[in-house]
């Protein structure tokens, strides 16, 4: 009797279980959807943010923070948006940023690296007085990670400021397995090299070739202190060590134009233009944009000239003037088309360029023009404008998809207005609540009736059926309750006129950054023209040259050459 009442009670427990089950799928959907996220958010913050996507992060974290549906520390969130804000190149709200947490009492942001990059941030923008000011609020004792490329950054504001011993002083300081004296060194040696001070010049460049470390930055640097070194001897007249220099600089590097031409003037400068022809030769082979090949076209025909082969001369300064003649018709097209309309237009998307204004990574467009703007963007203040062309072009990108969210979510809030109105009108909150109420009543009597079974057979497993239609009920009764709250909440809220503010607030963002966007591409096309009508008078001063070397030529008569 006692086993066949223990079974009927187990049965029992099992139905209702699976009714308090079904009733708490119900109640619960809405209360889970609101504990999720807060979780959710500060993860999709931190997958942008990990991405180098910072425009979407600050998004993400603004409207989290706004929401108040962030699982951190305020203060952490903002030390969070300020680290973002900085390297999507914006320092003046990163500063205020990270002001404010500074001046605050007891807390945990690291100072001494918030300062380092709010002066780092002002010294790649070319304000050194706001880069000194920020490093110098720096520990003085600060020894951390930062230490060396701070001291760089004071050694070259010291430079820039005349103060030339000051920044030797850093150089002295700074730990030789750190990149950083390798490039104070090379900008010591150009200070000395723009004073005539040959031999202190070459003794800083050839330090700054002695980087212990190997990395494509510290390679670029090497062949570019080794260049600089060559022309230092070279006008120092010791054409032997000149060589010695121009010849050690990688055939792939950037610099192998200025290392090649040096190279062949240092041969030149010794009587010896056979040795020099090589060099030449092999520098006349690549893009007459380079103010390095241009020299180069002039110099083979004038080895040929010192080597009494005239009318070798003569032919090669013809085909000179044919390719500058050739190359400054195509730069001007370039230029005309540029100054026609917008140069992201014009030149293709920008490729390739990372978020983070901290990174010295370039940025390239590319398209038809690429060879003529490809020397642009070798220049910080052209990546700037491209970078920040490129930002508001994702800005608008941003604000078209927004406008387009606000009017799905216009149309989301009728559905569910229209959804709440039918839910209350038919009164299913009440046949909920009925329900659930009926099956709890249930659990009581079968939970008593399963605990007295339990007293008098000793059976364990109907003490943990107790104990779990308790639980079952305790929380079917906390999600009820939240859904009454969100029952409440929307019964009090009207979305309607906070998502029209918002749809007016991003069609005037639209008309804001449509308006800079505007202003940006003509700065950009401003200076890519400006910067392209030089190279086409260079060119035009090359053919000038060339003809007048062919005039000069013929005026000889000694060439049966016609030009």
């Amino acid at each position: 009797m006692a086993g066949r009442n223990s079974s009927t009670c187990l049965a029992q427990c099992r139905v209702l279980q699976r009714l308090l089950l079904v009733c708490l799928a119900l109640i619960a959907s809405t209360a889970r959807a609101t504990e999720a996220v807060h979780s959710e958010r500060y993860g999709v913050v931190l997958f942008y943010y990990y991405q180098e996507d910072y425009l979407n992060a600050l998004t993400e974290l603004m409207v989290a923070q706004q929401l108040g549906e962030l699982n951190i520390p305020a203060e952490n969130a903002e030390l969070l948006r300020g680290g973002m804000s900085l390297s999507f190149g914006m320092d003046g709200a990163a500063a205020d940023i990270f002001e404010t947490l500074l001046a605050g009492p007891g807390t945990s942001i690291d100072r001494d690296q918030a300062w380092f990059y709010l002066g780092k941030m002002a010294w790649q923008r070319d304000e050194p007085e706001r880069a000194a000011a920020a490093l110098a609020k720096m520990d003085a004792a600060y020894t951390g990670p930062l230490a060396p490329e701070a001291d760089y950054l004071r050694a070259s504001i010291a430079l820039r400021r005349g103060n030339e011993q000051q920044a030797a002083d850093y150089a002295g300081r700074l730990a030789r397995k750190s990149p950083w004296p390798y490039y104070l060194y090379y900008n010591l040696g150009a200070t000395r090299a723009a004073n005539a001070d040959w031999p202190t010049a070459v003794e800083y460049f050839h330090r700054a070739s002695e980087a212990p470390v190997y990395t494509a930055e510290i390679n670029a640097l090497r062949d570019k202190a080794l260049t600089a070194s060559g022309y230092a001897l070279l006008a120092a007249k010791d054409y032997d060590e000149a060589i010695e220099d121009f010849t050690q600089v990688r055939l792939d590097s950037p610099l192998v134009d200025r290392a090649l031409l040096g190279y062949g003037w240092a041969s030149g400068e010794m009587q010896e233009y056979q040795a020099a022809l090589s060099p030449w030769q092999a520098l006349g082979e690549r893009s007459v944009l380079s103010d390095s090949v241009r020299e180069s076209l002039l110099a083979i025909p004038y080895a040929y000239e010192k080597l009494g082969l005239r009318n070798s001369a003569l032919k090669k300064y013809s085909q000179a003037c044919e390719v500058f003649v050739s190359q400054s018709k195509a730069v001007r097209a370039a230029v005309s088309a540029l100054g026609e309309g917008d140069l992201s237009r014009q030149a293709g998307p920008i490729q390739g360029v990372s978020q983070d204004w901290l990174s010295t990574e370039g940025v390239l467009p590319v398209g038809e023009h690429l060879p003529y703007v490809r020397h642009l963007v070798t220049e910080r203040k052209f990546q700037v404008a491209l970078r920040e062309l490129q930002d508001l072009h994702q800005l608008a990108f941003n604000l078209s998809q927004t406008r387009l969210r606000l009017q799905m979510l216009a149309e989301a809030d009728e559905a569910q207005r229209s959804n709440w109105a039918a839910i209350l009108g038919s009164d299913r909150l009440a046949q909920l609540k009925g329900a659930q109420h009926e099956l709890l009543g249930q659990a009581d009597e079968l939970r008593s009736a399963v605990l007295r079974e339990q007293a008098s057979t000793g059976n364990a497993q109907l003490a943990n059926d107790a104990q779990s239609l308790q639980m079952l009920a305790q929380e079917s009764q906390r999600h009820l309750s939240a859904v009454e709250a969100a029952v409440a909440l929307r019964q009090r809220t009207d979305y309607v006129p906070r998502i029209s503010a918002l749809q007016e607030q991003v069609v005037a963002q639209e008309k804001q950054v449509q308006v800079a966007l505007k202003d940006a591409r003509e700065r950009i096309n401003q200076v890519a023209v400006a910067q392209l009508q030089q190279k086409a008078a260079k060119l035009d001063t090359a053919l000038g040259q060339c003809r007048l070397a062919v005039a000069r030529l013929y005026d000889s008569g000694n060439s049966q050459v016609q030009p």
